[in-house]
């Protein structure tokens, strides 16, 4: 070979060698800015010659948008499906790479819409499997591709007609695993996958030390969500009927509500009123009038309230404080407003509890007429029952303030999927 031709040859590699590094250069640098695009590649073209531009700016352009925040798809509808095709146009270069192909699957799942003909649904959920299934093959280490891939078979789970899941502990026990170790340091993503399994351990497993355990991990970076990351722990704390520990992340999460907001939840205040009416009941209470005018003080608060004053289990509540309490008048009133709502309104349980009501509502009557006081037994009787059926223990907070809409693809239906 002459000395020319191998010059050129090597030449080539050399160039071939200097645009393959180049391609790697920008990707990284434009996967670490928020905007530039055009910027980027101008500047490349200054400096590596207008020949290279054609071969990189569509790249550059996809790996950009692939790396997009996700969005609400009620404020930007489109943008769910514009950043899984430029996921899936990089992963034509790099189809092991473990980030896109999560990427890939988070946007696939995005584009979710209820309204679509079953074909169209299954597409997007065999997408979305497949994104996530090659991501943990490719990286078995990675927590979150190992929650993924498990997520999105629960998913298919919720969707069928007669939810039966499988445990939290069995179906997500590889993820489970690695965000336990005790050196795993949570970024950005990760809060919201361990928020969600801590629900799911919670409403599923009824595992409340192991989700607590969990949910310490998460940082306050964020008020609004590590409010939630509070309310949660104060649930957890409350079905283990850890009733002083509970009363004291319901406050923490009241106040941080106070200062966002500049309100308070009636939510949370119901929860902490429940927290006293169970104080109240309990055997060896030493404070139980106290904890019961605490309870009725917050009652109060959440029946006044315009938003709240619909609120059934709120006037239940109150209703059996009262009575306790002695205040009879009262009681009949607030079990009345309880007995107006509807059956539509309540849940089956609360239906067969309705004669209870009655029988109650009845007594307070004769009480209140005849300026007469229950007796002990009548009044130990009362407090059994409502420890019994755990009437003060009932939850309703969730998420207040989920921000990443791959966890609000058909959210609900997960608490619906039981083991």
């Amino acid at each position: 070979m002459s000395q020319k031709k191998l010059t050129q040859r090597n030449s080539t590699k050399q160039k071939a060698h200097s645009n393959k590094n180049l391609l790697q250069i920008g990707r990284d640098f434009i996967l670490n800015i928020n905007g530039g695009v055009i910027v980027v590649l101008v500047t490349l073209t200054v400096l590596f010659g207008i020949v290279i531009l054609p071969q990189v700016s569509s790249y550059y352009i996809d790996s950009y948008q692939c790396n997009e925040k996700l969005a609400n798809p009620k404020k930007e509808p489109k943008q769910a499906e514009r950043v899984w095709n430029s996921c899936e146009e990089v992963l034509k270069k790099e189809p092991n790479n473990t980030n896109i192909l999560k990427r890939a699957g988070r946007a696939s799942l995005v584009r979710w819409n209820p309204r679509w003909e079953s074909d169209q649904k299954d597409r997007v959920v065999y997408t979305t499997e497949t994104n996530f299934r090659n991501a943990y093959i490719q990286n078995t280490v990675d927590a979150q591709a190992a929650f993924y891939k498990d997520f999105i078979l629960d998913f298919k789970d919720v969707l069928s007609e007669n939810p039966n899941c499988d445990l939290t502990q069995k179906r997500y026990s590889r993820a489970l695993e690695l965000y336990s170790e005790d050196n795993k340091t949570l970024e950005e993503e990760d809060y919201q996958i361990v928020f969600e399994l801590s629900h799911f351990l919670i409403n599923r497993d009824k595992k409340y030390e192991t989700a607590i355990i969990l949910l310490e991990k998460i940082p306050n970076t964020d008020p609004e969500f590590y409010k939630d990351v509070l309310l949660t722990k104060a649930i957890a704390k409350l079905s283990q009927h850890n009733l002083s520990d509970a009363k004291e992340l319901f406050r923490n999460a009241l106040n941080i509500d106070k200062a966002i907001s500049k309100k308070e939840s009636y939510k949370i205040k119901y929860h902490l009123a429940s927290i006293y009416a169970n104080r109240a009941i309990m055997k060896d209470s030493t404070e139980r009038n106290n904890h019961l005018t605490e309870a009725i003080k917050l009652y109060d608060q959440i029946t006044s309230d315009k938003i709240a004053s619909n609120f059934y289990y709120a006037w239940r509540n109150k209703s059996f404080v009262l009575y306790l309490n002695g205040d009879y008048k009262n009681a009949v009133s607030a079990f009345e407003r309880a007995l107006d709502f509807k059956a539509a309104q309540l849940k089956e349980l609360d239906l067969k509890n309705r004669e209870f009501l009655i029988t109650y509502r009845d007594k307070a009557k004769k009480y209140s007429e005849n300026n007469q006081f229950t007796n002990e037994d009548d009044s130990i009787q009362l407090e059994e029952y409502l420890q019994k059926k755990r009437i003060f223990d009932s939850s309703f907070i969730t998420h207040e303030s989920n921000k990443d809409p791959f966890f609000n693809v058909e959210h609900d239906k997960f608490y619906q999927c039981r083991s």
